[in-house]
């Protein structure tokens, strides 16, 4: 069995992450009944960055990237990708762990759309 490997692109650099959880929620009416608008957040961790890329993108409310994850099976083909456009890192925790001699950041994303394949999610902002 071959090992997976997820990296996140954003502009040219791509990161390699440990652990990625998407999450997507429909609304309900006042009776409980599911309505049309989704929403979707996606966490991602990977070990700590040099650079302040991260920092920048929680701090500043306004800025918004697109990105893609890619998802491979012990090689560099895709075997699975997921695109993500006017994304907002609306959560940001640094963690160091020192018996185990790691530091990770972990990014909680949110945005406008999201695809996979065919399927595209676009979230209608409030």
């Amino acid at each position: 069995m071959s090992a997976y490997k997820a990296i996140l692109m954003t502009g040219d650099f791509g990161y390699g992450l440990n652990r990625v959880n998407f999450f997507v929620a429909r609304d309900r009416d006042d009776k409980g009944r599911p309505v049309p608008n989704l929403a979707w957040t996606i966490m991602v961790s990977m070990y700590a960055v040099r650079d302040t890329v991260f920092t920048e993108w929680m701090i500043d409310p306004t800025k918004k990237r697109d990105m893609e994850i890619f998802f491979n099976e012990g090689g560099e083909v895709a075997v699975k990708k997921w695109n993500f456009k006017d994304v907002y890192c609306v959560g940001f925790e640094e963690n160091f762990v020192q018996d185990l001699g790691i530091m990770e950041t972990i990014l909680l994303l949110s945005g406008q759309a999201v695809t996979n394949g065919n399927a595209t999610l676009t979230y209608q902002w409030a």
